[in-house]
């Protein structure tokens, strides 16, 4: 969701216009993200393990915020760095951990940390 967003924007306003009806609380437009006290380590963890029902749940939302927080930080040459060593490294941790230097389970809390962040945001604007 995060590339498809940010490619089909023509600018950073589309981009936060768009990101932001996927938030909205309204049945043409909601957001299925976990809400509350949330263990976001256990929610990556089972979502990783869950791949058949990946758009339950807020699967979908979640991955787009955690790859808007990596994108944050890293940049667009982090994401392609991440992608190049998806496909050569032997698991989705090394990946994490030859490109970004952490833990797949210490950036799931980062994850969470920075959706809830968006969240509180998000309703501020509502």
């Amino acid at each position: 969701m995060f590339f498809g967003a940010s490619l089909s924007a023509k600018s950073l306003s589309d981009y936060l216009n768009v990101r932001y009806k996927y938030f909205q609380d309204n049945p043409e437009s909601r957001t299925d993200l976990p809400q509350g006290n949330i263990d976001w380590v256990e929610y990556f963890t089972k979502a990783e393990e869950n791949k058949q029902g990946c758009a339950a749940g807020g699967i979908y939302e979640s991955g787009e915020l955690a790859f808007e927080y990596l994108f944050s930080l890293h940049g667009k040459q982090g994401m392609i760095d991440l992608w190049k060593s998806i496909e050569t490294a032997p698991d989705f941790d090394t990946a994490l951990f030859e490109v970004f230097g952490r833990h797949k389970t210490d950036l799931y809390k980062a994850f969470g940390d920075y959706i809830e962040s968006q969240l509180v945001e998000l309703r501020k604007n509502n």
